[in-house]
């Protein structure tokens, strides 16, 4: 049941620091290594001197690279685990039934995932169904902040349960299917990495389980973080080329553009205003 923890740094280290101390207390029975990944801002020997393995790299290639390299290191490992778990800086165990967590990742689980909690402590959606091309175009419009902002909540299962794909901010994956399946698509610079390989794990005949039985708290919020916008839709216009073929990722592309210049007129946010016009221009 042993269980390697990879963490992706990108100039996060104080709340990097955090998640690890959180693993290291909740997984204390299982856990094996702890596996940073520095994406090129110089704080590697800040985990060096807590006990980390790092992975220094001298510029950012990208989430699914460094996640890659993390877990090709573990599979090398002199004292092999069956699972890695992948945490975000900005999110940190919660104390709980953890050891009947990784139980249920039996041979044919690729991947688990834990409720997810606001910092006040609202459950956040974190399963989600294949991504279809209208749901992304009404996502850059706004649509679920106008339906929470009228009270609206979207129902999280409150049992164990098949789901199709994982938020990534915190999930485990078994090297055994990890090694059917193969590594992520490193053709995401960032964002959908994780519901590509999902995707690909149901599609091989695996389950992916959401047990909100244990949980973390993600600091960041469930909308796209301002000034990301383009790499976010970039990465949705190449998950809809993977399952659905280039015509339909085309007609996404154009929707999404049409879209971001018209939500940029009505944005206040200077940044995220931005944001939208280069999705407008650049998609």
């Amino acid at each position: 049941m042993a269980c390697d923890l990879i963490l992706v740094n990108y100039a996060s280290a104080l709340d990097a620091k955090t998640a690890i101390l959180s693993a290291r207390h909740c997984l204390r029975p299982i856990l094996n290594r702890i596996i940073v990944i520095e994406n090129g801002t110089g704080e590697a020997e800040e985990f060096r001197r807590i006990g980390c393995e790092v992975i220094e790299f001298s510029e950012n290639k990208g989430f699914a690279y460094a996640v890659n390299a993390g877990i090709s290191a573990s599979l090398r490992s002199k004292r092999p685990s069956k699972h890695v778990m992948l945490i975000n800086p900005d999110a940190y165990l919660l104390p709980g039934p953890w050891l009947r967590f990784f139980s249920w990742i039996v041979p044919e689980v690729a991947a688990a995932g834990p409720a997810v909690l606001s910092m006040s402590g609202e459950i956040q959606a974190s399963v989600y169904s294949e991504p279809q091309p209208f749901k992304i175009v009404m996502e850059l419009l706004g649509a679920q902040k106008i339906i929470r902002c009228i009270g609206i909540k979207r129902s999280m299962p409150i049992l164990n349960t098949q789901v199709d794909t994982l938020q990534g901010s915190c999930i485990v994956i078994s090297l055994n299917a990890w090694k059917k399946i193969g590594p992520f698509d490193e053709n995401f610079f960032m964002y959908h990495e994780e519901t590509d390989w999902c995707l690909r794990a149901r599609d091989a005949g695996f389950y992916n389980i959401y047990d909100p039985s244990v949980s973390i708290v993600h600091k960041g919020g469930i909308e796209v973080p301002s000034g990301r916008e383009l790499m976010y839709f970039r990465s949705a216009v190449h998950l809809v080329a993977k399952r659905r073929g280039e015509s339909e990722a085309q007609r996404l592309r154009n929707n999404l553009r049409r879209a971001a210049r018209i939500k940029s007129i009505f944005e206040f946010d200077s940044r995220r205003k931005e944001a939208l016009i280069r999705v407008g221009m650049e998609l």
